[in-house]
């Protein structure tokens, strides 16, 4: 009898080439690694987001356009970060040479720097969107609003943390550094909480006055509360970067905080794509001053406590030819027996900007409303089927019999 075949061996995991290996002075992979898995989440979104722009929740506007544009720079913001680790990031000092820490502390520096372009972008493609789903001027106002202030905030954080200091270059992380390095971090750092505040609260202060179910609000604020993560990435972050400012192994120890950038960065890129899922979307069609899925933008409450209905959209050419349509089908009732109807009537208002302009009957570029009475009449003709109620029809008209089935609608 022959001997058995010997268990199989496992391949040897601690052996073959690899890129980075993970040790107790060199945490570059972990670094790279969640920059690129962050980065790819990030790029899908995006593709997540222009396709349901295409097909669902278009058209495309301009928090679409600043996306795409913080989506690029989120991108490049990677790759500058992959070639930090390269050059040595996430290394203890003396497995570098001082050519490799030059390298790394100014791609490091160039990566902050993309960080706050990319995170004032996506604050920008957020105000953006709150701005685009309301129809209130004041309410648009205060989007608006909060988009300058992202603005001023981003100018002012790129600036602050371009030119630290005038005695060393600013990208210096090893030996003499700003003394006010961390102090300008904390300075960064505490306004752009505030500003993921304040976007926290806008759809909160959006949706308070709307007249719909609670679920809805529930529904609009929670996919914007989404963004709330970021808030927390960016205060654990400025409690690392504290340690790792002034630390005799900064680029070793400036991995944690780096991670925490990246991670408030993408994740922020992501939580902007959110609100514009189908399923989100829905939710704005309250018919009271949120988004529409059909293509109808509903109005709120204004200032003086009137309320504007949801706007219609109608080509004059299907108007006219409803009409003569219905015309032709009202002329036909003349010879009809007694009929039982409805009367239905609609208040809706369409937006006057100009009599002549094609968009004088859109929702989004209004500037007055004229309120137009839709009237729907409905007829029902109701017959018997017995000849002797037949008979009863016919001699009270002196005519012969005739089984009618009508539907009138006029508008």
């Amino acid at each position: 009898m022959s001997a058995p075949p010997p268990p199989p061996t496992l391949p040897d995991l601690d052996s073959g080439p690899r890129s980075f290996i993970t040790t107790d002075q060199d945490h570059g992979g972990i670094a790279l690694t969640i920059s690129t898995l962050m980065a790819t989440w990030v790029v899908l979104c995006f593709f997540v987001r222009i396709y349901m722009r295409a097909t669902v929740s278009g058209p495309f506007g301009m928090d679409d356009i600043v996306c795409s544009i913080a989506t690029i720079f989120g991108v490049i913001q990677m790759i500058v970060s992959s070639a930090a680790v390269s050059f040595g990031f996430g290394k203890a000092l003396e497995l570098l040479t001082e050519a490799q820490i030059d390298q790394a502390s100014k791609a490091v520096y160039a990566a902050q720097l993309l960080y706050i372009v990319t995170n004032t972008l996506t604050k920008c493609t957020v105000a953006l969107l709150l701005a685009r789903i309301v129809f209130i001027k004041s309410r648009v106002y205060a989007c608006y609003g909060v988009l300058a202030a992202s603005v001023v905030w981003g100018v002012g954080s790129f600036l602050a943390e371009a030119i630290r200091c005038t005695g060393s270059p600013p990208w210096k992380t090893v030996g003499s550094q700003c003394s006010n390095l961390f102090l300008a971090w904390q300075v960064i750092t505490a306004f752009n909480v505030i500003l993921e505040a304040v976007l926290l609260a806008v759809p909160v202060w959006l949706v308070w006055g709307l007249q719909t179910d609670l679920m809805r609000k529930f529904t609009v604020v929670a996919v914007f509360w989404l963004r709330s993560p970021v808030i927390v990435a960016a205060l654990i972050r400025i409690h690392f970067l504290g340690n790792t400012i002034g630390s005799p192994e900064p680029l070793l120890r400036g991995v944690v905080p780096f991670i925490l950038l990246n991670v408030e960065m993408h994740y922020g890129l992501m939580a902007a794509t959110m609100p514009t899922l189908k399923p989100f979307v829905g939710a704005f069609n309250t018919g009271w001053g949120t988004y529409d899925t059909t293509g109808q933008s509903g109005y709120g409450q204004n200032s003086s406590g009137s309320y504007a209905m949801q706007s219609l959209d109608r080509r004059s050419n299907k108007s006219k030819k409803a009409g003569s349509k219905q015309n032709s089908a009202l002329r036909s009732t003349d010879r009809d027996p007694p009929s039982f109807s409805k009367n239905i009537t609609h208040i809706r208002s369409i937006p006057v900007r100009d009599a002549d302009s094609p968009r004088a009957q859109s929702a989004e570029s209004s500037e007055s409303q004229q309120m137009i009475i839709r009237q729907t009449l409905t007829t029902e003709v109701h017959y018997e089927e017995e000849e002797a109620r037949r008979r009863e029809l016919n001699s009270s008209r002196g005519n012969d019999s005739i089984d009618y089935n009508l539907h009138v609608k006029q508008q």
